[in-house]
């Protein structure tokens, strides 16, 4: 048996044993036509803002580091800020829209089991966009104007604070069963989730403009929130 043949086995082996939630809310998330858009929107927007910066009069002279960063943060932030978190929340709500969560009540998966599959898809989501962006973002250090571990703490500040939106888009989800209370709650969570997004590009062009670093707790502190989120969550479904 070849090497790849050993991983391919690998793997089915480990899907097989996955969170069947988890499995379906993947493919489901990954074929969608709103996750297609999103990632060629993310791609493109990279490219525009690659180049924008490229042809700056100043990029050969001076330190345009910060500047670019700015721009690729708010490109990251858009998925993860507003796309992912919705689309966790839209997940869970759609199951009291189409009466299907009593369905995975009567099954051997537990609450913990739901929301996590649920969440791992989000995390799925996260990770390929950090992964497309995350190369943007590194390339700011080369133009100078920022440091290293700057550009470390917002990538994980990002991951986890889309995690703990995501969080929070679950358990508006568990909330809303009747059909005025969703609409209410889709617009309370658009908008909050737009302020999260105008505050995250705040925070990353204040550490750029006045030279200060981010916090290195600041993700330890979205960390701790994101978990007491899973806890409600788990707590609001049983």
């Amino acid at each position: 048996m070849s090497s790849l043949s050993r991983v391919v086995t690998w793997l089915e082996a480990i899907a097989d044993r996955a969170n069947p939630i988890l499995v379906k809310e993947t493919r489901q998330a990954l074929k969608s036509r709103q996750f297609v858009l999103t990632f060629l929107i993310v791609l493109i927007a990279c490219w525009i803002g690659f180049a924008v910066v490229a042809i700056a009069p100043n990029v050969y002279y001076g330190a345009e580091g910060g500047s670019m960063l700015i721009v690729y943060c708010a490109i990251l932030a858009f998925p993860l800020m507003l796309i992912v978190p919705y689309t966790a929340y839209r997940s869970l709500a759609a199951e009291q829209e189409d009466n299907t969560y009593d369905l995975l009540s009567i099954t051997t998966l537990t609450t913990g089991q739901i929301v996590t599959g649920k969440l791992g898809s989000a995390v799925v989501q996260i990770l390929v966009y950090l992964s497309a962006v995350s190369p943007c973002i590194a390339f700011a250090f080369l133009l100078r104007g920022i440091d290293a571990l700057t550009i470390a703490v917002l990538l994980v500040y990002f991951g986890l604070a889309s995690l703990g939106l995501s969080m929070l888009a679950l358990l508006a989800g568990t909330v809303a069963k009747a059909r005025y209370t969703q609409v209410i709650l889709s617009v309370l969570l658009i908008l909050g989730l737009a302020l999260a997004f105008f505050l995250s590009i705040s925070l990353v062009g204040w550490a750029c403009s006045f030279n200060k670093a981010i916090p290195s707790c600041l993700p330890l502190g979205i960390g701790l929130a994101t978990w007491l989120f899973l806890r409600s969550t788990q707590r609001l479904l049983r």
